[in-house]
């Protein structure tokens, strides 16, 4: 069954508690229940089985203060997020390696990551350029001569290898720019994510095929 919650962190139930779940429905449902500054998260907990998950609500204070509480080799934390809502792209890169027989061993996994990098930052910015039309303007719909907006990638790669296994995962953080170059100085950005989990799907397929 369920796990009654837990309080991990306690100082007012408000602003510092994180509790936790055996089962992910009990950490949407309460997170849903206090409101969108509430967010669920998932640990990784190594066993003989596979690698069993606990889950957690909390807000981002709480849960930074878990994370920070845990040895540097055992943070195998991460956000669950709803597949309706916006998200940024992402690829898990990983591997095994065995120097034994050799599997893997040649596998040159920061070329996999540029090569991944340059295909996905590719698709985003033709996907981008697909979606306004030629003679857009930043100053409004229909207005001719102005900057089609700019579409800005921040890239961010995490890494988590273990010996016998490569393990890297990467975010690409997509910003429009907003308004006219003519309204004079740098165009400004705002977060651009994707709509959802689907897009984020569409997206790692077209990398895919790309790469071969």
């Amino acid at each position: 069954g369920v796990r009654q919650r837990v309080p991990l962190f306690t100082s007012t139930w408000s602003e510092h508690a994180c509790f936790g779940f055996r089962k992910l429905a009990a950490a949407e449902a309460l997170a849903a229940q206090n409101g969108c500054s509430w967010r669920v998260w998932a640990e990784d907990v190594a066993g003989a089985h596979g690698a069993p998950k606990r889950y957690f609500t909390s807000k981002v204070e709480a849960i930074h203060r878990l994370i920070c509480s845990k040895p540097a080799g055992h943070r195998h934390f991460y956000e669950v997020i709803d597949q309706g809502l916006p998200c940024w792209s992402y690829f898990d890169l990983e591997y095994d390696v065995d120097t034994t027989s050799g599997l893997n061993s040649q596998v040159d996994g920061n070329e996999l990551t540029r090569r991944i990098i340059d295909a996905a930052s590719d698709v985003l910015r033709e996907s981008f350029e697909m979606s306004w039309p030629a003679g857009f303007s930043g100053r409004g719909p229909g207005r001719e001569g102005g900057d089609a907006p700019q579409l800005r990638i921040e890239v961010l790669v995490l890494d988590s290898h273990r010996t016998n296994k490569f393990s890297r995962h990467l975010l690409l953080r997509t910003h429009a720019s907003q308004g006219s170059r003519e309204e004079g100085g740098e165009p400004r950005f705002r977060a651009a994510p994707l709509s959802g989990s689907e897009h984020a799907g569409r997206v790692a397929r077209a990398v895919t095929v790309r790469l071969g």
